[in-house]
């Protein structure tokens, strides 16, 4: 479960993703996110990311605020193989976080730049369950269970520092903690088994505070307004594309390069291009091309992103 400026977005047990605008009561599913495991939405790129264990992949596709009964989504394949049983943003910095059960994996929103927080190990008997962020503190939490019990740790993800030692906040004896967790006002919300939610105090030692109002919970979500990332959501972070006239290719037949204008201006960090050229026979994406037939007519696309968002392809002829 997630939540946007304008709807709330939840998957079923199937993997379907559903929209629930806060304008009206009726439910919009996502067509195009199949086998969804855990989704979390970002609201400076306004995106929805989701992860696909079955093809050990984490997509996302841009989504809007729409009337309709079906919202048809085009989903972006990230640029990793991961089995990602929960995934987490920091929208404001781009960054995604992910547990895959024996570790915590980070990398832009994009998918490049992956880097691994925290590993248990994959035989050591001990699982992650389930992960939160602080994201104006730059904390990572986690809870683990072993056959020995449970326990809460957190960590500073700051990409600029090096890795330090994870801090262990609590440590109990029960093993019925199954998840979610999630950051609040220097609390965790913790659900155990027999849906009951329970509060830990970050500085209050080992003792767990049981909410008695609140049964039968299978997932919890917390949602502050006031941390929505520096953009804005009625910003625009998608690059500014690649302008057709300023692309030109210079060289032979078989080797040659590809120039155009660089874009200089992106509120959503460094600039990436991919390039892709086609003969007509063979698709390629390298600026050095043997085997080309000496006369052939290219088409040629280069289309950009940054780490929030991705442009339309721009598409040249040559000759």
């Amino acid at each position: 479960m997630t939540a946007s400026s304008f709807a709330i977005f939840f998957s079923l047990t199937n993997g379907s993703v559903f929209q629930y605008p806060f304008a009206r009561s009726k439910l919009s599913h996502l067509d195009g996110i199949t086998f969804a495991h855990s989704i979390s939405f970002d609201p400076t790129g306004q995106k929805i990311y989701w992860s696909n264990p079955k093809k050990q992949a984490i997509l996302r596709a841009s989504v809007h605020d729409a009337q309709e009964d079906r919202i048809q989504v085009t989903p972006e394949y990230l640029p990793v193989v991961t089995t990602a049983l929960e995934i987490t943003l920091d929208s404001a910095r781009a960054l995604l976080i992910w547990t895959t059960g024996h570790s915590i994996e980070i990398s832009r929103l994009n998918g490049r730049n992956q880097q691994n927080l925290v590993s248990v190990g994959l035989f050591s008997g001990i699982r992650i369950l389930s992960v939160s962020v602080d994201t104006e503190a730059e904390r990572i939490f986690w809870l683990t269970r072993s056959s020995t019990g449970s326990a809460l740790f957190q960590m500073n993800y700051n990409r600029g520092t090096s890795t330090e030692t994870p801090k262990e906040i609590a440590r109990f004896e029960e093993t019925s903690f199954t998840g979610p967790i999630r950051f609040f006002s220097e609390r965790l919300l913790v659900l155990q088994s027999g849906s009951q939610a329970m509060i830990q105090e970050l500085n209050g030692g080992d003792s767990l505070i049981p909410i008695d109002s609140i049964s039968n919970i299978t997932h919890v979500l917390v949602v502050d307004e006031e941390k929505r990332g520096p953009v804005g959501s009625n910003q625009n972070v998608t690059p500014s594309g690649v302008l057709p006239w300023s692309i030109s290719l210079n060289g032979k037949w078989d080797i040659f390069t590809i120039s155009w204008q660089a874009v200089s201006e992106s509120r959503g960090g460094a600039i990436f291009y991919d390039i892709s050229i086609n003969d007509f026979n063979l698709e390629v994406s390298t600026l050095t091309v043997p085997g080309f037939s000496q006369k052939i007519s290219l088409t040629k696309s280069i289309f950009n992103f940054n780490f929030i968002s991705t442009n339309l392809p721009t598409f040249s002829n040559f000759p």
